[in-house]
């Protein structure tokens, strides 16, 4: 949704898509071990987000993009949202104003920088709440 005229977006997710097709081939036929179809798949994918990352870079949205990424990973895991309705709004509401965020930010980064480093702490934060919650629940259905 959010490149321009170049497919190098495009060509990484279908790397990412058909090398893990391939990996997972490779270790259902007992080719590979789990340790290495995870390797490769954690590779693949960090390569993926690499030329994903670069590209947003480029264009200047990189922060603004990791903004939109943590708000929709809150809104979806601790406001419950429906993944449709979710990428939906963003699709439709937040890809549109992207161009226009680069070009208003272009000399002020750090308002994205800002944004995105409280975004990702609200959403590290939200994770540790999660984790001792289910802690706390698993703690009271052994003493039960």
């Amino acid at each position: 949704l959010c490149t321009q005229d170049q497919l190098s977006v495009q060509w990484a997710a279908l790397t990412v898509v058909q090398s893990s097709a391939f990996g997972m081939t490779l270790r259902r036929k007992c080719l590979i071990t789990h340790g290495q179809g995870l390797a490769l798949y954690a590779s693949v994918l960090t390569l993926g987000m690499m030329v994903i990352g670069h590209d947003w870079h480029r264009r200047g949205i990189l922060y603004s993009s990791l903004t939109v990424g943590n708000v929709a990973a809150l809104l979806r895991m601790d406001g419950g949202w429906n993944k449709y309705l979710l990428w939906l709004v963003i699709a439709a509401l937040v890809v549109p104003q992207m161009e226009q965020w680069q070009h208003q930010q272009q000399g002020e980064p750090s308002i994205s920088v800002i944004l995105f480093v409280g975004s990702t702490m609200a959403l590290g934060t939200s994770a540790i709440h999660r984790h001792y919650q289910q802690q706390k629940q698993q703690l009271t259905a052994k003493q039960s």
